[in-house]
């Protein structure tokens, strides 16, 4: 067994050897020395020290070494290695609570007249600690009276002036900081005064009320921000706030630092890299930024390291990193072993695209600035990769309306005099972006810059004004082009310019009048009330409002996106309301739709969905304005979204929510529509950002769920949303990745025979050859046809050009395959109903058209009694159930009329009840009355 053990060591050894970065090979190489701790202390110690040079300690990490260390028999060399843990503790946290324990651990091997440690070297720490919390208001006083009561020990054994003087001073130090006890502080220098020099009271405590009269005056200041975090110990602008106003006043970036550090450990639940903290300590590096060269260049290079080693998994954490490189020493080393560890952890493909945005830029931003200063010529090659790399990840993903990326290696080519390739990127962005006004402008500019000819540039400002129907601004390349041909052009071609311009705007005028009549008839006339007139006025610009964004949403349906064209909205006040929303952003549109959302702890918060990119923009703008004197906080919302298919038919949609609800606060959640078909199986789950995604990505992607009713697992599926693939997402069938294979050879085509054909065209997830009783009785082994289903569609795609192929002396036939009826009742629903047993059986409506058979079948299962068999009708909003007993039938009606199923009431009655409904008769309007099984009435009229 130990020898095993010791393979596996060396093993895990020479694996982090050779790539050190992952967090779970240190934590396998640790529990394994765990194994046999008290012979493996020094391995398990080194190891531990290993892995915090590249991650931070969590809290876990903390208490588990210490309590290894602590089993070492040998004194000395467990108190050197418990001194060297405190150290590495203190540098990832230097807080009140670490340096206590610090302290005390230290005092009480001195106290205990170990020669490990000396006087010297605990005064030292003294100062050390007192630098590092002097300014926490909270927990600074459990330091100060550890060192107090050292000296106070010192001066009751000396009785010397020097002891009290050294004493005096260190009081008088404390009551100079505010900090939570600093009365009782003030008392206790009253009492030192009084018992060592009492004939000198009234002089010393002179001097010593100024200082705490001074202190005092800047007290409550903290104070104010203490009362919050003490409310809400983990709410994040709480703690930016209160560190951004130390900031203003402080003497020294120390201040902020304890703050920093205070903030990060206040929960001790969080796990190291809790998404939610980023802000935290993004808030902090960027106030080191404002400190002075020479301070910066010293204190940044430690904490972003730190930054990485907490956040190893985040793209913003190496490119705050990566940015600062040119400030440090040995930048370019740094640089390259940071972005080794950052491709190596695929960090540039498992992030979203806004922090894969800052880290591109980034690494693009240092490798330029290396070649261009020709400090490092031969990082040429590795930049013209990257930014090839990068180009096509921004111009795939689609997500940055500044196209931050794109235009940085335009840059990056243009000041390398290689015009040829910028141009290239600029007419990708052209055909990417060609509805995008600004990206008509930077090519016009480019040209300009690379003096392009007049022919070349006029002909490209025509040919973006021929696209003005697609534009989202015309009339300002409308201008330009006027412009360019008043002064470059003649007579001639301004005139032409001209005639094709009005010609333009005619078209533009037409379609917008047509659009405004539409608008206009299909205005309601407002109703006139008799009430005061501002009240009136005030409904009825809600009304006009609410009219314009009904208009707008059936027009814009076919072209509705959720997931890019929404921003969110927050630290907005309590009493916020829909209405005083949309007064807001009135200049900027019409709301397609407005969540209002609140998570644990925070203001509330609002998620806009607008029509268009033009709108979005135009709402960015409202960023740091004000909504009853609160300053609102205005981001564009993108990969908050997640599509979510492939769990188990029964899940209802409460269970599903109630899942991503454990992840964090769910603003909305969507289910389809089953009118089209039945088969269909996924949802919408919209968080209120992108980490809070990612992490459910994190946690549910791959997961596998039990189905309550058929027992058979689920792999669920949840991934970003992304509105451009959504046809090939809206069903979860594989039918678009299915191919129908024909006029196989009976008697020896296998499912081998299938992969080595169509394993050429693409990856195969799936084939499936039937085989009957029949024809397996006639000693075949297929039925004479096959499905394949592939990885991907287009894979489905190219497999149907192998149409006509021969294989095993047959011509084969190959076709895209057909989608099943979603309905069994599709054509028939009466024949469907009629296989009901009418004993047993009930009609159920106002049933909403996302619910299924089974997740109905597991709603009456639970609410009445075992069900034989559902069928749901979507069109009709409607099902029947049939019962395992008639009695639950009867008793069905009682319990169900009460029952709500996805917020509507639902209603019972008899089976014929539907069979009317689905032969074109509608059900009687009238109040039903209760429900009697047939086999009860039946009984009743015999009496």
């Amino acid at each position: 067994m130990n020898k095993d053990i010791d393979i596996e060591i060396q093993y895990l050894k020479e694996l982090l050897s050779k790539w050190p970065y992952n967090s779970n090979d240190h934590d396998k190489l640790i529990d394994t020395l765990r194994i046999d701790r008290s012979e493996k202390t020094e391995d398990l110690h080194e190891a531990r020290r290993n892995k915090a040079q590249y991650f931070s300690l969590s809290v876990r990490d903390i208490v588990d070494w210490l309590e290894d260390l602590q089993v070492i028999e040998d004194k000395n060399t467990r108190i050197k290695s418990i001194l060297e843990f405190y150290r590495m503790v203190i540098h990832d946290y230097p807080t009140a609570q670490y340096w206590r324990r610090y302290l005390d651990f230290v005092l009480n091997n001195y106290n205990n007249k170990q020669n490990v440690i000396s006087e010297i070297t605990i005064k030292e720490l003294f100062k050390e600690a007192l630098n590092d919390t002097v300014h926490d208001f909270k927990n600074s006083n459990d330091i100060w009276e550890i060192v107090l009561t050292f000296f106070n020990n010192a001066l009751n054994c000396s009785g010397s002036e020097a002891d009290f003087d050294t004493l005096l001073k260190l009081h008088l130090k404390r009551i100079s900081y505010p900090h939570e006890s600093i009365r009782e502080s003030f008392s206790q220098l009253s009492s030192l005064i009084s018992k060592y020099d009492s004939k000198n009271y009234e002089k010393h405590m002179l001097a010593a009320n100024k200082v705490f009269s001074k202190t005092l005056k800047s007290q409550r200041y903290y104070e104010e921000f203490e009362i919050q975090i003490l409310k809400d110990p983990n709410n994040l602008k709480v703690w930016i706030d209160y560190m951004e106003l130390v900031n203003k006043y402080a003497k020294g970036i120390e201040e902020v630092s304890v703050l920093f550090y205070r903030a990060i450990s206040s929960d001790e639940n969080m796990s190291v890299a809790d998404p939610r903290w980023l802000s935290v300590w993004l808030a902090y590096i960027y106030i080191l930024y404002l400190e002075e060269v020479d301070v910066k260049s010293i204190a940044l290079e430690p904490v972003l390291f730190k930054f990485v080693r907490t956040y190893p998994g985040s793209a913003v954490s190496y490119a705050e990193y990566i940015r600062n490189c040119p400030i440090f020493e040995n930048g370019i080393k740094l640089f390259s072993a940071m972005k080794s560890r950052a491709l190596g952890l695929n960090i540039m493909h498992s992030n979203n695209y806004d922090d894969w945005k800052i880290l591109a830029l980034a690494i693009l931003s240092f490798e330029f600035s290396l070649v261009k200063s020709g400090e490092n010529i031969d990082m040429v090659s590795d930049l013209y990769t990257d930014a090839a790399e990068y180009l096509d990840i921004a111009l795939e993903n689609n997500n940055d309306v500044f196209h931050s990326v794109e235009k940085l290696v335009v840059s990056i080519y243009e000041t390398l005099d290689d015009p040829e390739m910028a141009r290239k990127v600029l007419m990708q962005l052209i055909e990417s972006f060609g509805e995008q006004c600004e990206i008509w402008l930077y090519l016009y500019e480019f040209e300009r810059r690379n003096n392009a000819g007049y022919e070349v540039i006029s002909k490209l400002l025509e040919r973006a004004v021929n696209s003005s129907k697609n534009l989202d601004w015309p009339e300002r390349i409308i201008q330009e082009w006027l412009s360019y041909e008043q002064i470059n052009g003649d007579i001639h071609s301004y005139e032409r310019a001209l005639i094709k311009v009005d010609k333009v705007i005619r078209e533009m005028s037409l379609k917008r009048l047509q659009m405004q009549e539409v608008l206009e008839n299909e205005s309601a006339e407002k109703v006139k009330r008799s009430i005061d007139y501002e009240e009136e006025e005030e409904e009825e610009e809600e009304e006009e409002r609410s009219s314009k964004r009904q208009r707008r949403n059936s027009l814009n349906e076919s072209t509705r996106n959720r997931e890019e064209f929404s921003i969110k909205i927050s630290n907005l006040p309590q009493n916020i309301t829909e209405k005083k929303l949309e007064i807001f952003f009135e200049d900027c549109g019409i709301p397609k739709e407005i969540k209002l959302f609140q998570e644990e702890s925070k203001t509330p918060e609002a998620i806009i969905e607008w029509s268009d990119s033009k709108e979005v923009f135009a709402s960015l703008t409202k960023n740091m304005k004000l909504i009853d004197g609160h300053e609102v906080s205005v981001v564009r919302m993108l990969e908050s979204t997640l599509w979510v298919s492939n769990f188990p038919p029964s899940f209802s949609h409460e269970r599903v929510k109630k899942m991503f609800d454990q992840i964090g606060t769910v603003v909305s959640i969507r289910f389809p529509s089953l009118k089209p078909n039945q088969s269909r199986r996924f949802c919408y789950v919209e968080y209120g950002s992108a980490e809070l995604a990612h992490l459910a990505i994190l946690n549910y992607k791959g997961k596998e769920l039990v189905d309550e009713i058929s027992n058979r697992k689920y792999t669920l599926v949840v991934d970003i949303s992304k509105p451009n693939s959504k046809k090939n997402k809206v069903d979860t069938t594989v039918v678009e990745r299915e191919i129908y294979v024909q006029n196989l050879n009976f008697k020896c085509t296998t499912e081998s025979d299938l992969e080595a054909l169509f394993q050429t065209v693409g990856t195969i997830e799936s084939i499936k050859i039937p085989l009957n009783e029949k024809m397996k009785n006639q000693g075949n082994i297929n039925n004479g046809y096959a499905f394949v289903v592939f990885k991907s569609e287009v894979a489905a795609k190219n497999a149907v050009q192998l149409n006509g192929t021969t294989l095993n002396d047959r011509k084969i036939l190959v076709s895209p395959s057909q989608p099943k009826k979603s309905n069994r009742h599709e054509n028939d629903p009466l024949a469907v109903s009629n296989q009901f047993e009418e004993l047993n059986t009930i009609s159920i409506f106002n049933v909403s058209d996302t619910i299924n058979r089974d997740q109905m079948t597991a709603f009456l299962t639970k609410r009445v009694g075992p069900v034989r068999h559902v069928e749901v009708f979507p069109k009709q909003e409607a099902a029947l159930a049939e019962f395992e007993l008639a009695s639950d039938a009867g008793k069905a009606s009682m319990i169900l009329t009460t029952e709500e199923l996805e917020g509507r009431l639902l209603q019972v009655g008899l089976k014929s009840d539907l069979n009317r409904l689905l032969s074109g008769t509608n059900i009687p309007t009238k109040k039903q009355k209760l429900m009697i099984p047939p086999a009860l009435q039946r009984r009743v009229r015999k009496k």
